[in-house]
């Protein structure tokens, strides 16, 4: 009778569960994985939804987010129905800081902000600069810009100081820039902002930069053991090193270039 009692209060628990549950975000694949009996393999940013089943191969690994933050994980060879994967929730032990950046990652992988992130007053829409991001903070020999660019037409690339002091401006047709650290530009300015655009001559005052600051080593150090938790279970989801570096730059702005 006890038995009983446990199964039918497992059964309830899942079907609040997945009747809550709309969809997964795929975060991470290892490995073979397809949906619903095709040849078609998983990728970031892919949602499974209820109807759906997958299928990990021999050696395959699979991780998913849903909207409030918790993450889901496959290791093992086998068909999995929406129901069942419900099942796979990790325990995470700082699980308030864990969800709140696989919270962010959902929003950002299923583009649920659309472009309504402001910058200066200008939609994300109008602004080509891709990499380091706003407001970020750069630790390393050097830092590499990265923008949009279609390759065809000239763009401009400058770099002036928060005091709107012109630093530098290159014309490029390439959609990446790097520097070393011990240019004088960055040796005697820690705290910029840069922007790229289509005019050779803008109004500068009229258009959005994007900030960041460089950072010294035992800085970083000291910022990467304050949240020593979170990269403990990212490693525990088996995210690699790289992965971590990239995960802590998209979500906190603090940047490593190895």
């Amino acid at each position: 009778m006890e038995k009983l009692f446990i199964k039918v209060v497992f059964f309830l628990l899942l079907f609040q569960i997945t009747a809550a549950q709309e969809s997964l975000c795929v975060y991470k694949v290892n490995g073979t994985v397809t949906l619903n009996k095709k040849t078609k393999s998983l990728s970031k940013g892919m949602l499974i939804q209820k109807k759906d089943n997958i299928k990990l191969s021999s050696k395959s690994k699979l991780i998913l987010i849903d909207d409030k933050g918790s993450v889901f994980a496959l290791n093992k060879p086998g068909s999995y129905t929406f129901k069942t994967i419900l099942t796979s929730k990790k325990n995470t032990e700082s699980s308030a800081l864990t969800a709140k950046y696989f919270s962010f990652i959902w929003s950002e992988l299923t583009n649920e902000k659309k472009e309504k992130k402001a910058i200066a007053g200008v939609f994300r829409g109008n602004v080509l600069m891709k990499y380091p991001p706003n407001n970020a903070s750069i630790e390393g020999l050097k830092i590499i810009f990265k923008w949009e660019n279609d390759l065809e037409t000239s763009q401009y690339l400058f770099i002036c100081n928060l005091e709107d002091k012109l630093l530098l401006k290159i014309e490029t047709k390439s959609n990446e820039m790097g520097f070393y650290l011990d240019n004088e530009i960055f040796e005697n300015e820690k705290n910029l902002k840069w922007v790229v655009t289509n005019e050779e001559f803008p109004n500068l005052k009229n258009i959005p930069f994007y900030s960041f600051k460089t950072l010294t080593y035992d800085e970083y150090e000291q910022i990467i053991k304050e949240h020593q938790s979170l990269i403990d279970e990212l490693n525990s989801l088996g995210l690699t090193q790289q992965e971590i570096n990239e995960a802590f730059c998209e979500f906190y702005g603090i940047c490593s270039e190895e």
